[in-house]
């Protein structure tokens, strides 16, 4: 429910897929970057993917063809989660 409902809300990719593998394009940058928002709690692990800089997307997981991952699309802030959880 979580899920679907940050979904809804413009924050995740679609949430009802059994995907785990991320393509070897994603742009995992763009993703961590938009994450390090110096307001998000999670902005410091966020800067240490970033320096360390990882090479891409796990290679592990299981692709079933329906929808990538569930992959954050924009910051959500705490506040805009408080109804959620």
């Amino acid at each position: 429910h979580f899920a679907e409902q940050l979904y809804l809300k413009g924050f995740l990719s679609y949430p009802r897929t059994e995907t785990s593998k991320y393509p070897s394009s994603f742009d995992l940058d763009s993703t961590v970057k938009m994450l390090q928002s110096s307001d998000a709690p999670w902005a410091d692990v966020a800067g240490k993917v970033l320096v360390a800089k990882a090479a891409g997307p796990r290679r592990d997981g299981t692709d079933y063809g329906d929808h990538p991952p569930i992959t954050p699309v924009k910051l959500a802030t705490p506040q805009q989660c408080k109804d959620e959880g």
